[in-house]
Formats: C-alpha cells, structure tokens, sequence
C-alpha cells in the first residue's frame, strides 16, 4: 500500500486554507461533543424529573391518606379528653399500640436530595430547580408537624394501663391531647398549600394503601 505524504503548502494561501480546514474540523468534533453531551444531560433532567414526580405523588399521597382519618382521629380525642375528665370510662391497656394512634407514614425527600447535589441540577432550567426546591422546603415543615404529632400520640402510651387517671395524670393527658389538636390543626392547614404548589408542578397524589385490617375508621371504634 502506498503511503502518500502530505504535500507542503506552496503559498500563504495554501496554508491558510490547510489551517482553516483544520480548524471547521476540530469546531465541528468540538460541537458535535457538545451537543451528545447536552442530550444526555437532557435525559438525566427528564429521568431526574419523572423521579421527582414519582417521590413527591407519593408524599401528597401520604398526606391525603393522614387526612382520611382526621374525623375518627377528633373522635379519639374527644373520648380520651371525656376520660381525663372523668366523663367516660374506657380500658386503655392498648394504648401503646399501633390500632389505637392513627397510621401517619413518613414523607420521603431521597430523591430530591440526590437530585440537588448531582450533576443533573447543572442542566435543570434554574427557575424548575427553585421550584422543586420550595415545594420540599414546604414539606420539610409538613414533616416536622407530623413528627410532633407522632410523638404525642407515643406519649399517651405513658397512660396505658391506668383505669383511672389522678389529678397529675388527667392534667398531663390532657396536654398530650393539646399537642395532637395543634400539630392536626397546623397540618390541615398547611396541605392546602402544599397540595397546591405539588399540583403545579403536574403531580397527581398516588395514595398509599391502608395495611391489611386497618381501615380509616379504626379510631372510631373504642380503644383496643
């Protein structure tokens, strides 16, 4: 095989033609780079934002589920308040567990925390990223509420086994029970903000299923 070699420019013109040839070759190399790169960037958002909506339909899903048992959880405070008041007696032996507080799942953010940190945040358009950063600012208070909430219900447990409440007992109790109507009262009004702002972003809740034999209706019913 012949090996042919390069012939040396004869003039200026020749050279500048060999030197511009080189370099629309080197800018196309460069741009065609750059633009793989960009549609694989492109991906990773639309992954990224699929990943997004799926963690954060599943968090709305867990707040509309918590709501579901709002009236037989006013019901529950009502009872444990008439029984601290010695208005109603009720055998509380149960108390510590899992049938007698309202089933409260936690609000995930593993996606968002994976997403902000990445390299995929570098190819989000900053106004989406300022967005998916307010809506779990929001539900980072959401989660702090019910954490609160949880901890009152868990502290009730400090009654279990009492038939009948002392003085000390039935003031402690009915605390508890002004930390759960707070915490409840301050998550209601909060999921109307933050079901709005989700929405806005195109998610739709996905609501999570109750356990099997639990219902929404359980604290309804008398205590277990």
């Amino acid at each position: 095989m012949d090996i042919h070699k390069p012939k040396a420019a004869h003039s200026w013109r020749e050279f500048a033609v060999e030197i511009g040839t080189i370099i629309v070759g080197i800018l196309i190399a460069l741009s065609l780079e750059q633009a793989v790169e960009w549609a694989h960037g492109q991906r990773e958002v639309a992954e990224t934002r699929e990943t997004l909506h799926s963690e954060l339909a599943r968090d709305l899903g867990v707040l509309e589920f918590i709501g579901l048992q709002d009236a037989c959880l006013d019901a529950r405070v009502n009872l444990l308040e008439a029984w601290a008041d010695g208005r109603a007696q009720l055998s509380p032996r149960g108390l510590t567990s899992m049938e007698n507080r309202p089933l409260m799942p936690v609000i995930r953010f593993t996606a968002w925390d994976v997403a902000k940190t990445g390299a995929v945040a570098a190819h989000m358009p900053v106004a989406d990223r300022l967005r998916y950063a307010d809506v779990y600012e929001r539900l980072g208070t959401a989660s702090a509420i019910l954490q609160s909430e949880r901890d009152a219900w868990r502290e009730l447990g400090r009654f279990s086994g009492a038939d009948r409440l002392d003085a000390e007992q039935a003031r402690r109790l009915k605390e508890d029970l002004g930390m759960i109507r707070s915490g409840e009262a301050s998550r209601r009004f909060n999921m109307i903000d933050h079901e709005q702002h989700i929405r806005a972003l195109g998610v739709k809740p996905s609501l999570p299923k109750f356990p099997p034999g639990r219902t929404a209706r359980d604290l309804c019913g008398p205590v277990k």
